[in-house]
């Protein structure tokens, strides 16, 4: 019996202890919405950016850098561009962040072109909170 009580204890004070060291939560407080960049769209570029932020305590974009491990989109960076540069005008906040301190978040944008071709850049953005955003758009009508 005392055994099992001794256990139980020692879980409470585990689980306790692990709910004690809470992890830092960054979430997007202000967002400007992501469209398919129309030249990406027309070039056919798709796949995956990564995108390290440093974030000022104020929750401002201080640096932003994009990489990908895709071939094509390293070639052509045109998708990490334009991510960067609408990724510094959106804002952060963090919980458990140490206060007055610079901190560091990584958010994945996949690009995606789906469904029929049209001649209309109609794209949608979806957050997938916290680090992940889906960009997509229909394939670029051709006409020859």
């Amino acid at each position: 019996m005392f055994t099992r009580f001794t256990l139980s204890l020692a879980l409470m004070g585990l689980t306790a202890h692990a709910f004690s060291q809470d992890k830092a939560v960054v979430t997007a407080k202000h967002l400007e919405p992501i469209g398919y960049p129309a030249l990406a769209r027309q070039a056919r570029l798709q796949g995956s950016i990564s995108i390290h932020l440093k974030i000022s305590p104020s929750g401002r974009v201080v640096d932003a850098e994009a990489n990908t491990a895709d071939a094509l989109l390293k070639e052509h960076p045109l998708l990490q561009k334009e991510t960067v540069k609408v990724i510094r005008k959106w804002t952060f906040s963090c919980a458990n962040c140490p206060p007055n301190a610079n901190y560091e978040h990584a958010l994945t944008f996949v690009y995606r072109l789906e469904g029929q071709e049209t001649p209309q850049n109609i794209s949608h953005f979806t957050m997938d909170s916290p680090d992940r955003v889906t960009v997509t758009a229909n394939p670029p009508q051709v006409n020859w």
